[in-house]
């Protein structure tokens, strides 16, 4: 086999296609048909990741390739989502919960693998099988506008005002 340096480089090098396929996924398809794809590649994928533990290196190298060109879409969507999908008070909330999960999972990871490297990839697999069914709950966003559901924002509409000039932050309240 390769030394781990280059399958570290190698895994890496096919990450860059992936930002590529996700540019092209995020802006052709709707975004919830756009994650679902993604997140039901990335499981196949994380099944074949199986290979690798059990000895079937084509089909577990497969596996990773399969993740590391679907991951980034999946990974985009689910920052665009919020930016999508709330107003601006609760997008900064659901942001830092995506940032809290995404830091706590390399402290619970080890110790999943630890504990079995099958487990792991079953439970990775679950999850994103579980993301590709939950969302479809979530409204489209895709070429819509956010609509502002707050009675004080709908009741005096802010317009800007005569500043400085362009990036002007005075805003006065129109009528």
């Amino acid at each position: 086999g390769a030394l781990p340096p280059t399958e570290l480089l190698c895994t890496a090098l096919v990450g860059v296609p992936g930002v590529l396929v996700a540019m092209i996924l995020i802006f052709s398809l709707p975004r919830r048909l756009g994650y679902a794809v993604a997140a039901g590649v990335c499981a196949i994928g994380v099944y074949a990741v199986h290979g690798i533990l059990d000895k079937q290196a084509l089909f577990g190298v497969t596996g990773v390739v399969f993740y590391k060109l679907f991951y980034p879409t999946a990974q985009m969507i689910t920052f665009l989502f919020p930016s999508e999908v709330f107003s601006t008070q609760i997008r900064v909330w659901s942001m830092s919960i995506i940032a809290f999960c995404g830091r706590m999972a390399p402290l619970a990871v080890p110790w999943i693998v630890h504990t079995s490297q099958h487990l792991f990839l079953f439970l990775t697999m679950g999850f994103f099988v579980l993301a590709s069914l939950l969302v479809w709950s979530l409204p489209e966003t895709k070429d819509t506008e956010l609509k502002t559901l707050s009675p004080v924002a709908t009741n005096t509409t802010r317009v800007k005002a005569s500043g400085d000039g362009y990036g002007s932050t005075t805003m006065a309240a129109a009528g």
